[in-house]
């Protein structure tokens, strides 16, 4: 319209607007490819941590139970919740939760000290991944409320290799 009222020439004006659009889409499918790659890092990212985390918990916890069965105080290995005993605490309380969905046992005895970091390095691994998820969204959708579907999806990878990886 623009190009008709100030007398130029509309057909040139119209290819010039169709060339626009047909590189913008070849940029927007350019940007898309190469995002593409980072979104694969970033479930791949997800997987190391949970690696990472379910081998510290596989081997230092072991290692609480057999070096030191009754005197993990004498050597400096404490347990922040076994504090909380004479009052809640809502961190503790999260951590309990999540020791008793994993059946580890109760978080809060110095015995029982591998329940507690078995609840920290989930929670950690859950946190990560949302958190991962979001950022997905952001690389890949521009939105980190797209982002929500990644998180979903990597919260609920986490728990299932969570929970199987740390009961066998």
């Amino acid at each position: 319209k623009e190009a008709y009222l100030s007398g130029g020439d509309i057909i040139s004006t119209l290819e010039t607007v169709a060339e626009n659009m047909t590189i913008l889409d070849d940029y927007e499918k350019e940007r898309k490819s190469l995002l593409s790659e980072y979104v694969v890092l970033m479930y791949i990212i997800n997987f190391l941590f949970i690696g990472i985390v379910v081998g510290i918990n596989k081997i230092m916890v072991p290692v609480f139970r057999v070096e030191a069965p009754g005197n993990l105080e004498m050597i400096g290995l404490q347990n922040p919740c076994s504090f909380c005993s004479q009052f809640s605490c809502v961190f503790c309380d999260i951590l309990g939760g999540i020791a008793a969905i994993f059946k580890l046992g109760d978080i809060k005895s110095i015995e029982n000290i591998g329940s507690y970091y078995t609840s920290l390095f989930f929670l950690m691994a859950i946190v990560e991944s949302i958190f991962c998820g979001l950022v997905t969204g952001e690389i890949s959708e521009g939105s980190a409320i797209a982002g929500l579907k990644h998180s979903i999806i990597m919260a609920i990878i986490t728990f299932g290799s969570f929970f199987i990886l740390v009961n066998f």
